[in-house]
């Protein structure tokens, strides 16, 4: 069921909540012990939270995003230092699988303002965090669409919410209780012509496994005169859990489509790429076409 939004504003957190942001990121039990000391608190439903100018709703505090964002002020760091390496003002940006909008909005107000973002997010309970938070930060360059991104274009597909508090393992897959929804489904090649959008620089993707769909409907821009840089997720369980799918698949398929792959963190260093898949474990890579 797609949740009703408050439109009021909330009464704002306590002070005391964004103190956290004063540790270091990354501080050994950090976020343990912020959790033990909340308590009751990080149950708290659509709160607004501060990032660097923005504010964002988020569906439950105790969401790993949502919780990031609040003891952090930031989520995946070394995503948004790889966003601001890449994107110039006036550059486009595709945000696949992009939850509450959290970089979608970001990129959209402070590093295209100029610039253009398609932002598309499959779960009917998770879009309207998504759209409120564009519209509340006023990002008019934002497109944002409620569609499963897909090999091919038409019909629907049959998606899988998560809880409130795992809000970004919504999936195709069934993880959790409960029916799937229908939502429909497209194509990056087909939303791409349907927005006259051309030369995106950045894909970021993010979709619980169904990767390698993103990308077999992405073909024409992917092998096209100018392919964009990608930053994609890779979860060994998660792309296993994709029908007709093994782990390392959506990598194979960029590799054929002559990209070369890295860890996010080894191509911020400079690193080599590497010549064969990643097919255990958990990273964030990227794909930069040769």
């Amino acid at each position: 069921m797609t949740p009703t939004l408050h439109t009021e504003e909330d009464t704002p957190l306590p002070s005391w909540f964004y103190l956290w942001r004063k540790l270091p990121n990354g501080l050994k039990g950090k976020f343990r012990l912020a959790s033990a000391l909340m308590k009751g608190a990080v149950n708290r439903h659509d709160v607004d939270l501060e990032v660097d100018g923005n504010l964002f709703r988020v569906p439950v505090l105790k969401e790993h995003i949502a919780f990031s964002i609040l003891i952090d002020g930031v989520y995946e760091p070394e995503t948004l230092a790889f966003f601001k390496r890449h994107l110039k003002p006036d550059s486009v940006f595709l945000d696949v699988g992009a939850n509450i909008g959290l970089f979608s909005v970001t990129v959209a107000t402070k590093l295209v303002p100029l610039g253009q973002v398609l932002a598309l997010e499959a779960s009917p309970s998770i879009f309207p965090y998504l759209e409120r938070n564009r519209t509340r930060n006023a990002a008019s360059n934002l497109i944002t669409e409620n569609v499963a991104v897909s090999a091919r274009d038409g019909g629907t597909a049959s998606f899988y919410e998560a809880r409130m508090d795992k809000a970004g393992m919504g999936s195709l897959t069934q993880r959790f209780d409960g029916d799937p929804v229908e939502v429909p489904r497209a194509s990056i090649d087909g939303l791409l012509a349907k927005h006259g959008i051309t030369s995106p620089a950045v894909m970021k993707v993010d979709v619980e496994g169904f990767e390698r769909d993103v990308f077999e409907g992405a073909r024409k821009l992917l092998t096209g005169p100018n392919p964009p840089i990608i930053v994609f997720e890779f979860m060994d369980w998660a792309e296993r859990s994709a029908e007709g799918c093994q782990c390392g698949d959506a990598q194979r398929l960029l590799q054929s489509m002559d990209y070369s792959l890295w860890d996010l963190d080894d191509y911020l260093a400079g690193g080599k790429p590497f010549s064969e898949p990643i097919t255990s474990g958990n990273a964030n890579l990227v794909a930069v076409r040769r």
